[in-house]
């Protein structure tokens, strides 16, 4: 069996297509910026000294290989974290416990009616907290407020 070259074929995703006039934009998005880098350049090189300018080079030189290196480090802190745990095999989950919230006040709540509202009501009081459904607000559902 002859492996095919053409991965469109095999059901590969295809992006937009490609026509001269993007092309042309692509190319201009990446040539003009450092056209612009060159020009101003140029300009600091008429008006500054030669030393001046190396000098100016030279932090040019040393501000882009520490942000090199620093982009290194982070690719290899992140090669070291695989190698220690090994590839993703799903999504991070936390334990949820609605029970309180970070106050420690305890909540009180018809979870199916919540999650299935388009507006929730959150009343706050001294001694608990309330989620109420939208549909279910009324006078009377709501606690009375601590003073």
């Amino acid at each position: 069996m002859e492996a095919n070259p053409n991965p469109v074929s095999q059901g590969a995703l295809q992006g937009p297509e490609r026509s001269s006039r993007r092309d042309i934009a692509h190319l201009v998005l990446l040539v003009v910026p450092w056209v612009f880098v060159g020009w101003l350049w140029w300009r600091v090189g008429q008006t500054t000294t030669a030393g001046e300018l190396l000098k100016a080079a030279g932090l040019v030189v040393v501000l882009a290989a520490v942000s090199l290196l620093l982009n290194f480090a982070w690719i290899l802190h992140n090669v070291r974290i695989f190698r220690r745990k090994g590839p993703r095999t799903g999504r991070a989950t936390s334990k949820l416990d609605y029970r309180m919230d970070w106050t420690r006040r305890p909540i009180a709540a018809d979870w199916p009616a919540v999650r299935m509202a388009a507006v929730v009501v959150v009343s706050p009081a001294a001694d608990c907290k309330v989620f109420l459904s939208g549909t279910r607000t009324s006078a009377s559902a709501l606690p009375a407020p601590s003073p």
